[in-house]
């Protein structure tokens, strides 16, 4: 009996560990919340993500959360309602400043957070899009330029052929007279 109780905790260890290993390792930052909006826990890969240590913001309510735009903070606080009264929140996008000031885009998803059934807290994962949103922006703004040079294109064409046409009634007009 003895034996068995010991191999019971080495598995409920092994397990807490195992969890504490996923949860760190996962490329998407993580963040649990308990039910008043507090941050209960965050992934290192979301320590990397935004370079802000664990310390900052571990204790620390969403509201406090300066590093998002007013807008994506306002977002973010109306999904984390919506998932405390049990919605799996589909991804969406937020703005935000990195520690050092860089510009960071994350795409971000929310489930409940539930234990025995009972609502404890929100786990979110963030994705950074930064480089996705950047590559996007260039995108539209080729495509714009594209369009302008194509509406200048097609333009100067219709030009070209309106006069063409116009020379073709002016020799009918010539030889008419000679």
């Amino acid at each position: 009996m003895r034996k068995e109780s010991q191999k019971d905790n080495i598995k409920t260890d092994n397990s807490k560990e195992t969890l504490e290993a996923i949860f760190d390792s996962v490329r998407d930052g993580l963040v649990m919340l308990d039910k008043t909006g507090k941050i209960t826990k965050i992934s290192k890969s979301l320590v990397k993500m935004g370079g802000y240590p664990a310390e900052e913001l571990v204790d620390k309510r969403l509201k406090f959360m300066t590093m998002f735009s007013p807008k994506s903070l306002g977002q973010i606080l109306m999904n984390f309602v919506r998932t405390i009264a049990d919605n799996e929140i589909m991804p969406y996008e937020v703005e935000g400043v990195t520690k050092d000031g860089k510009k960071l885009f994350a795409e971000i998803s929310g489930s409940p957070l539930k234990v025995r059934g009972k609502i404890i807290g929100v786990v979110a994962i963030l994705r950074d899009i930064t480089e996705r949103k950047k590559i996007e922006d260039e995108l539209k703004e080729k495509n714009e330029m594209l369009e302008k040079f194509n509406k200048f294109a097609v333009g100067r064409e219709l030009r070209i052929i309106e006069l063409k046409n116009k020379i073709k009634e002016l020799e009918k007009k010539l030889e008419k007279i000679e």
